[in-house]
């Protein structure tokens, strides 16, 4: 039946062996990055010099982060950074966007990751935060604990005045639509708006035994036209200045 099995899904995926290769390495070098500070510090100082660099130019205003997959991550950890003391703020970038974001997977692998975390931007400049997913993706994350929930509600545990959750007075941070004020979860940052890309497609057996859940992974920029990318909704809001 092994045999049986494997040779279907080895005809509706010719190259599964070079794939699974590809995820193991991507698995191992997440992990290294997220269980590990060294490649963090590094790989997160090298995005922050190079939005100061950029910022620099004679006619820069705005700065866009778009980060995907294991980008997503960089992104995240420069701009909701892992430091102590408050980092100093990354001046000029108007939003990030994650795109495909393993956020969900590595919460679960290794729960610390989201706490304690200090935004590199100032309360009255806060970027808008755009995630795009596809539902079927196992690896893109909703920020959310249910695939049903189209909106964010899971994130990063930050200081209170850059929380997300709306301010319960005297009882802490209370989850918008909560019942009564007296329902007090930790502040967290989540994003601004979900875009689910390919929302037709959805998670099922089928999908799972062909591998659609993990190969849709690499589908956001295998469109044959830039419009049919997922960065077509991410320039759409850049060049209109509309992200809601």
């Amino acid at each position: 039946m092994i045999v049986v099995v494997t040779t279907v899904i080895g005809l509706f995926v010719p190259k599964l062996r070079e794939f699974i290769i590809t995820s193991a390495e991507f698995y191992q070098s997440m992990m290294t990055y997220i269980l590990t500070s060294t490649q963090r510090n590094r790989m997160t100082g090298q995005l922050r010099l190079l939005v100061d660099n950029v910022k620099r130019g004679p006619d820069v205003q705005r700065i866009h982060l778009v980060g995907y997959s294991f980008g997503s991550l960089v992104v995240l950890d420069t701009m909701f950074s892992h430091a102590s003391a408050e980092p100093s703020p990354l001046p000029g970038v108007t939003s990030i966007t994650t795109i495909g974001c393993p956020f969900d997977l590595i919460r679960l692998i290794n729960p610390p990751y989201v706490m304690s975390r200090q935004p590199s931007f100032t309360t009255q400049d806060p970027p808008f935060w755009l995630n795009i997913y596809a539902p079927v993706d196992v690896l893109g994350s909703n920020f959310a604990d249910s695939d049903t929930v189209q909106q964010p509600s899971v994130g990063f545990r930050v200081p209170a005045d850059y929380a997300t959750n709306t301010v319960a007075a005297g009882t802490g941070i209370a989850n918008p639509g909560a019942p009564t004020p007296s329902v007090v979860v930790e502040p967290q940052r989540w994003p601004d708006k979900n875009l689910a890309w390919e929302p037709a497609i959805k998670k099922g057996i089928i999908n799972f035994l062909m591998l659609k859940s993990l190969t849709t992974h690499s589908t956001y920029w295998t469109a044959t036209k830039e419009d049919d990318s997922a960065l077509a909704p991410v320039v759409s809001r850049i060049t209109s200045g509309r992200w809601s």
